[in-house]
This record gives structure tokens, sequence and C-alpha cells, in this order.
């Protein structure tokens, strides 16, 4: 069984897309095949703009998530993510501090009850705004660690925080946790991270965690789907402009071994987003 629900096209203009997608992939028979193999989000051509249209629906249409994970990774490495992160920082007080500040408390209830976790590790940690929030709170712990694909973004927050004890890393998380995570960890991701991992991996992820570096914490600040359905539907979606994924969070997090202490949903804007707090003992 796939790992991502299939959505194929239902209206005559998405129709319409697809046939033309179709014919200029096979006159373009080549580039197309570039690619699907290494996806470039911010393509000009357009030609290649047409194709990568093509691609992103019917991936999509035939579940093929994978696609997406090479699409969303070349996304953030490259310049696409530097750009954000320069630009976003409003968001870490406009929705973080205003909208979720209660997971915050949430965590530090559960944290209480596990006096072993001394470490944070913050997957897709961006300009480091929430890991030098945390440590601020939390003098005491031994190590804060953030890690990001954007190996620019990297740079400048060693910069920024050269004197702070901050840790970053440029890397695969997946990859430094598997090799380097320790037991004793509250991890953290924020506004958006997982939402770029299929299913798949995810799953690996939260059961590595869980059977490998207990106890640990998992603070989740993640988008959904608007119209993912929770109670019913287990399969992973995707959804927005980005072609994001929206995972059934708390399943997820409780088939791998996590005991969810926490959850809820809000909504800012135009966008649902689930807040949990899981613990791994």
């Amino acid at each position: 069984m796939t790992s991502l629900q299939n959505f194929p096209a239902t209206t005559w203009r998405d129709k319409l897309k697809y046939a033309a997608g179709y014919g200029l992939s096979r006159l373009h028979s080549r580039r197309t095949r570039q690619l699907y193999r290494r996806p470039e989000p911010q393509v000009t051509g357009l030609v290649d703009r047409a194709l990568l249209a093509f691609l992103k629906q019917r991936c999509r249409k035939e579940g093929r998530s994978r696609f997406f994970a090479r699409y969303h990774r070349s996304f953030w490495s490259g310049r696409g993510g530097a750009v954000y992160a320069e630009n976003c920082d409003y968001r870490f007080q406009d929705i973080f501090l205003s909208q979720h500040r209660d997971a915050v408390t949430e965590l530090e209830a559960a944290w209480a009850k596990l006096p072993q976790i001394k470490r944070v590790v913050e997957i897709g940690t961006g300009s480091g705004k929430l890991l030098a929030f945390l440590q601020e709170r939390h003098p005491e712990l031994e190590a804060l660690v953030g890690l990001d694909i954007n190996a620019a973004q990297i740079e400048r927050n060693r910069a920024t925080y050269a004197q702070s004890g901050l840790e970053f890393h440029a890397c695969d998380a997946q990859d430094w946790i598997r090799r380097k995570g320790q037991p004793g960890t509250v991890f953290v991701t924020n506004c958006g991270v997982l939402e770029y991992f299929p299913q798949g991996d995810l799953e690996k992820l939260l059961a590595h965690i869980c059977r490998q570096l207990s106890p640990a914490l998992f603070l989740a600040i993640e988008p959904l789907a608007v119209d993912h359905d929770l109670d019913h539907s287990l399969l992973s979606q995707t959804f927005g402009d980005e072609l994001s994924f929206s995972h059934n969070y708390p399943h997820l997090f409780t088939k791998s071994g996590f005991h969810v202490a926490y959850q809820r949903e809000s909504f800012f804007e135009r966008y649902r987003t689930v807040i949990l707090v899981a613990t791994a003992v």
C-alpha cells in the first residue's frame, strides 16, 4: 500500500494542463527525465515550468512521494531556502510567540517529569530563534543543536550566535540523528519541517528515536491540509502550493511508540496547524 493518498485531476482545467504537459514531456523526454530525477523548483523557462508542473501533477496522481521529497530538498537546500529564512523571521514573533506559546508550557510540563533530558535538537532550525529562546528559558541545558539542510543559513547562524554555545550543523537531520542522536533529548520542529518528510521516512525517524534514544520528548508544530480528516485518514496527502505532506501526526507518533501528551489544532489566517507534544520513555 502506498503511504501517499492519491488525488487525480478532476477539473477540466486540470485535465487540459495535464494533457498539454504530457505532450511536452513526449517532445522533451530527456529534459523531463532530468527534472524528475533532479527537480529544480525555481526553473524560469516556459517549457521547464510546464514540464515541472506536469511532473508534480503526475506524481501526485500516482502517489510518488519520493519525487516530492527530492523537490522539497532542492528548494530548501538552495537559494530559495536561504531567502525564506532571511525574509520570514517575523513568523517567530507573529505566529509562534502569539499563537503557539502554549506549546512551550505543555512541553515543559512533560519535561518536568523527565529530568534526564538535558539536550535540545531542533530539526529545520532556520534562523535559530526558537533554539535561542529555549536556551534563555533553560540555561541548565548541556547542549542545544540546530540542524538544517541549508548550508548558507547555518553559516549565518554560526556567525550570529558565535558566543552563545549553540551548535549548528548543515546536514540531513535523519542521518545526523541516526549517527549522533543521544537519549535525553527534546526534538523540536516549528512552522513546518516534518511536512517535507515522506511518510515512510518520518515513521523510521520516529521509531528510531522511540526505540534507540528514549527517554525523549518531541514538540512538533506542523501544518495540515484543511480537509485532512485525522479521525479517518491515516495516509499522508500532498497539499498547498508547495505540495508538501499533510501527515496524520497523532497516528504516526502513537504507531511509532510515543505517548501523545498534548495535542491541539490552531487556525491562523488560512492555515491549519497541529501542535503536539509526545514522550518516549
